[in-house]
């Protein structure tokens, strides 16, 4: 899912905002895909088809909102009141359902955590402004790729806390991925 979502977010960012990155760029988007992929196959486990279909569609989903948050942001022309106002809107409609549906029951869990959803919220915002901002300053399909080289630290955390083992197949997935990012920058 994290590895083909940018190579999606390349082409139909090509199509849709006419936006087509440099070659060494493309270059660049393609090593981290295949670095993540095969972090993601690592263990060497078989997967089942059904499994890689919904990871595909899951892949389209996020190519598909990264393409319209880009452009969001892009065209409100400041990244940061963009992922509020998308952040307020959606978290009015959440609360709403939740309300609806966990009545009393989920009114006393906000009032009991909302500390901790107020700092995970922030975190939440900050980081996702982070990324709308860099994709108004650099092709989308750049971003999306940085963005997903995240599962490195994933699968440090992975290795070092919860004593999966990091091995070759990771290793040489993670290198790929560095060698990746290096790319766009040349």
């Amino acid at each position: 899912m994290r590895g083909t979502a940018p190579l999606l977010v390349t082409v139909l960012g090509a199509v849709f905002l006419r936006e087509l990155p440099p070659l060494h760029v493309i270059a660049g988007i393609v090593l981290i895909s295949i670095g993540i992929i095969s972090i993601a196959f690592a263990r060497r486990e078989t997967h089942p088809p059904a499994a890689a279909w919904w990871a595909f569609a899951n892949a389209a989903i996020i190519a598909v909102y990264t393409l319209v948050d880009g452009t969001g942001a892009r065209t409100s022309g400041n990244a940061l009141s963009y992922v509020l106002w998308l952040t307020f809107t959606e978290g009015v409609v959440y609360l709403t359902l939740l309300g609806r549906h966990r009545g009393r029951r989920a009114i006393g869990y906000v009032r009991n955590q909302w500390r901790r959803g107020l700092l995970g919220g922030f975190c939440s915002v900050a980081a996702y402004a982070i990324v709308l901002w860099a994709m108004t300053r650099a092709p989308v399909a750049a971003v999306a790729a940085l963005r997903e080289t995240s599962v490195i630290f994933a699968a440090l955390i992975g290795a070092l806390w919860l004593k999966e083992g990091f091995g070759f197949a990771r290793l040489a997935g993670a290198a790929t991925v560095v060698l990746g990012v290096a790319t766009l920058k040349l």
